[in-house]
């Protein structure tokens, strides 16, 4: 079932991980985190383990995009969120129903757009960037944009989009102060 972009959907809010690889295991006490921030805030979690096929490294971290973008054109969510495996969320992030934005996104200790953290609303903006993101992923991007996988595609084209917005550092993607 799909919805007409910006129609109202359900308050029903999906955040999703991929742990691929042996990151279920290494990772599981970030796993066991994020479970419990969408257990306290009633999201829906699921993490992907396995694929149809192996993935190299590049399509593994690629494959959160057009999840994201499927997800949200399913009609079956308000709210979309992607985190990745290696990220804990402590008990004072917010809820991220409480966030204003289309797409918003965790800077990274560069100051740049990082992609370990994408939260996005079924909306015709977010579609669009993610479509964009999709469309161009075997483009080159300038240098001052350049990261490992898809990111540096996200920083390039996110970072003059009108759908895309920094979450504040201290909430998202805080490595450096570790606030309680």
């Amino acid at each position: 079932m799909s919805v007409r972009p910006d129609a109202q959907a359900p308050d029903r809010v999906l955040l999703f991980t991929l742990a691929m690889t042996g990151y279920e295991t290494v990772f599981a006490d970030c796993l066991a985190s994020q479970r419990e921030y969408c257990r306290r805030h009633g999201y829906e979690y699921l993490v992907i383990t396995e694929s149809p096929r192996p993935l190299r490294a590049t399509e593994s971290s690629w494959l959160k995009i057009p999840l994201l973008r499927s997800a949200l054109a399913s009609g079956r969510y308000s709210l979309v969120a992607f985190v990745d495996a290696d990220c804990e969320i402590r008990p004072h992030a917010p809820d991220l129903r409480t966030l204003a934005g289309a797409v918003l996104m965790a800077p990274g200790q560069s100051g740049l757009i990082n992609a370990g953290v994408i939260i996005a609303r079924p909306e015709v903006t977010a579609l669009g960037f993610f479509d964009l993101l999709i469309a161009r992923a075997d483009a080159a991007v300038p240098d001052e944009d350049q990261a490992p996988y898809e990111n540096g595609h996200v920083i390039h084209f996110g970072k003059d989009h009108p759908a895309v917005r920094l979450l504040a550092h201290r909430q998202w993607n805080n490595n450096s102060v570790l606030d309680p």
